[in-house]
Formats: C-alpha cells, sequence, structure tokens
C-alpha cells in the first residue's frame, strides 16, 4: 500500500517525465560563426518515466514505464545495465541495431534550424557556417546544409540526437490520419529547466543558446507494440518508422518539430555589451555586386528580462543565393532591418518558451500531441542555436549547463504543491 502511494505521487502530475542532464564543457572561446572552439560534452544520463496510459521504449520493442539513455548507452544495443535497474527497464533502455542516435562527437559546435524535418532522411534540416566576413555592423554571414542528409550515413557531429518511442493507451479507435483536433495535449512540465552548473558562471549567458527540438517521425497502431518481438515484422515496422507513409504508417513529417527554448528572457550581460559594440543599424542591400549598406546611430535595446524573437536559418544563401546577404544581427528588433522572410534563407522560430510552460489555468498551452491507441516515434534534439543574441564570442566560459525537461498531460498544476523554476 505506501508503494502504490507513492508510485501514485510520483505520476499523478507526470505523463512524461525526461529528466535530461548534461554537463557541457568548453576549452576555448566561442562564438556562433565567430570563434572556432567547440563545446565538449561529459556523459550524462537521460531518465524517462509514464504514467498507467503510457509506456516508453528505446527500441520500439520492450516497454516500461521508464527508461534510462547515456553517452555509454545510447549506440549500443546490447548495453549492459547496472544490476540494480529492474530487467524490464533495461530491455526498454536498450537502443536498436539500425538507430542513428549521436551523443555529439567531438563537441557541440553552433548550428541553426527552424525545425523542419528533411523528409528523404527524416531528421531535423540544419545550417552551418560556410564563410564569415566582418560587416559594418556585424559579421555578414553564409551558411550552408549541415551534411546529415546522406541516407545510409549517420547524424554528423555537433549537436545530440536519440530516439524515442510512446506508446499512447488513450481509447481503443487509432485514426490513421493526420489532424491534430483527434490527437491529445501533451504539456512541458514547469520543472523543465535549463541553466548553467555553477552560478558563478552563469554570468555568461551560453545556457541561452541551449534549444530542444521534438520531431515526431511517424507512428502506426497502437497494437503494433503488442505484436513486436526481436527481429519480427512488427517490431522492424516500428523501428523502421520514417516519413515515408509505409503501410501501416502516418507520416508526421509534414510538421515542424516543436522547439522548446529555455531561458528566453534572461541575457547575459556579456552578450548585451557584445551586442553593444558590434551592431549597427542596416539600411538595405545595394550594388552590384550586392553589399549590405549600414548607417550611424544605435541598434535597438536588449534588456535582460525581456524576449526578442530568433531569426534562424531555412536555407542557404549560398553561390546564386548571395543576393540574400544576411548579417548576424538582421532582424527589426536588432539592426532595424526587415528580412524577406518569404523569399529569403531567414525565418521568425516559432518557439515554446519557458514562459508559455508557466501560463497558469487554461492559459497554458500544449507542447505537442499525441494520437490515441497509436505509437510515436520521436527523435530528440539539442543544439546551440547560433541565431540567438545570446551567443556571442564568450559565451563558452559558463562551462557547465544542466538540462533538466519532462511532460504532463495536466494542463493545471497541483494547487497544494509550489514550483520554482531555478534562475539560469
Amino acid at each position: 500500500m505506501k508503494n502504490d502511494k507513492k508510485h501514485s505521487r510520483r505520476v499523478r502530475n507526470m505523463v512524461l517525465s525526461l529528466a535530461f542532464t548534461a554537463i557541457v564543457l568548453a576549452v576555448a572561446t566561442f562564438a556562433w560563426f565567430i570563434g572556432t572552439g567547440t563545446v565538449h560534452v561529459d556523459p550524462f544520463q537521460v531518465e524517462v518515466a509514464v504514467t498507467e496510459d503510457l509506456e516508453i521504449s528505446l527500441n520500439g520493442v520492450h516497454w516500461h514505464d521508464s527508461v534510462s539513455i547515456s553517452e555509454d548507452s545510447h549506440n549500443q544495443p546490447a548495453f549492459v545495465f547496472p544490476t540494480e535497474m529492474p530487467a524490464a527497464k533495461a530491455a526498454a533502455s536498450a537502443v536498436y541495431e539500425t538507430h542513428t542516435n549521436s551523443w555529439g562527437g567531438a563537441g557541440l559546435v553552433p548550428k541553426s534550424s527552424v525545425g523542419e524535418i528533411d523528409p528523404d532522411v527524416s531528421r531535423l534540416m540544419f545550417f552551418e557556417k560556410a564563410s564569415l566576413t566582418p560587416s559594418g555592423g556585424g559579421y555578414r554571414l553564409i551558411v550552408s546544409r549541415t551534411p546529415n542528409n546522406v541516407v545510409d550515413e549517420g547524424e554528423v557531429d555537433g549537436y545530440l540526437v536519440f530516439d524515442m518511442f510512446i506508446r499512447n493507451y488513450t481509447g481503443r479507435n487509432y485514426i490513421p490520419e493526420l489532424d491534430i483536433l483527434d490527437e491529445e495535449a501533451i504539456y512541458l512540465d514547469v520543472d523543465s529547466v535549463v541553466r548553467a552548473s555553477d552560478p558563478t558562471l552563469a554570468v555568461h549567458g551560453i545556457q541561452n543558446s541551449v534549444r530542444v527540438a521534438f520531431a515526431q517521425i511517424g507512428r502506426v497502431i497502437g497494437t503494433t507494440a503488442t505484436e513486436a518481438a526481436d527481429g519480427n515484422a512488427a517490431a522492424l515496422l516500428i523501428q523502421g518508422i520514417s516519413c515515408d507513409a509505409a503501410v501501416g504508417v502516418t507520416s508526421i513529417c509534414s510538421r515542424h518539430a516543436r522547439i522548446w527554448e529555455p531561458n528566453e528572457t534572461a541575457h547575459a550581460q556579456g552578450a548585451i555589451d557584445y551586442y553593444e559594440n558590434a551592431c549597427r543599424p542596416r539600411l538595405a542591400n545595394a550594388g552590384t555586386p550586392p553589399a549590405m549598406v549600414f548607417g550611424p546611430g544605435d541598434c535597438g535595446d536588449i534588456e535582460d528580462g525581456v524576449f526578442y524573437p530568433t531569426y534562424a536559418f531555412a536555407r542557404e544563401n549560398l553561390g546564386d543565393d548571395q543576393r540574400h546577404l544576411v548579417d548576424v544581427y538582421d532582424g527589426v528588433e536588432y539592426n532595424g532591418f526587415t528580412p524577406d522572410l518569404v523569399n529569403g534563407p531567414l525565418r521568425i522560430v516559432d518557439t515554446f518558451t519557458d514562459t508559455d510552460k508557466v501560463q497558469p489555468g487554461v492559459s497554458r498551452p500544449p507542447f505537442m500531441f499525441l494520437a490515441p491507441n497509436s505509437v510515436t516515434k520521436v527523435r530528440v534534439y539539442v543544439w546551440l542555436e547560433g541565431q540567438d543574441v545570446d551567443n556571442y564570442d564568450f559565451a563558452a566560459h559558463g562551462r557547465n549547463i544542466t538540462l533538466n525537461f519532462g511532460f504532463t498531460k495536466q494542463r493545471i498544476n497541483d494547487p497544494n504543491t509550489t514550483t520554482t523554476t531555478p534562475a539560469p
């Protein structure tokens, strides 16, 4: 009885709880498209727990109410977990043979993404520096596509990514058609947080440019999980879920990944100072070949405690597209310039923020949606958004970053529970 009560308390407010702790270490000064250093990742572990109407798996075959994944286990299908871990949890925590998980390789480097999924490879699209030249108002930037679009190859280094499978028991009727009105809302847990592990180093602000994306790739009817066993057709169907609408698979790749932007209102003084020293108002593009034109004066103010949008890359601006010249501070709120958000390479990213997660009552917006009686394949990405104004040359002095995040079906928080989010 005591254990039952303890379990009830643990899952009462949490449907999918993902405790994610990462230590990020810098070895050199670092900046988006400016410095040459990388941010190295120490081992960390992900814990996932679910309630009675959800199950979680890293292989789509064995299911449990919690799983664990770490740097040691993320690419080891036969990984031997600690003996104190329950056998069922260990089985569900083993990854599958054909996964393309990555733990960042040599280190994290700045990337930019609007959350678009490449349907040819079922992966998030990223863009990275191709060249950089000082401009009259910052830095002129040209990007190329991060080469993670080769079908027979894995993800590239520079960010973290892993697959997880979520089984939702809600309802009996699986609706194969993709319609958000037929799906169940999931909320970002209010305890989700990204912060500098050492408060004395938080002043540098590298934690403020972290992004976490949840890319739903596709789903199948939930009963497929019951049929799955090692090596059989049902298991291969679940593991092989991709953007291709195979028989029995509903593709979800037409939706952009849900991007969580933690600490969206936090801006380190170093980032503000760097911005004020480098940024100048941008007027236009002119000349043949075209050049960026800047005027005198100051750019818009950046204030700690205020949210500012991210103008991230949605396409390359190489070759003929160099007519779409981009300065790192392009944006109405920054250098006053209005990018071409239709034909140009930049887009304003619709992120889910920490302010969204703590909205009271029915004002709290959903984070993502799951179909009833379904198994959904989700690719989780963690990266440093280079187009964030907080990603500046000395941000990596912050060194240690801790991430914790989770999900819940409870839209309204328990009024008897006081929850606070630690300062970044």
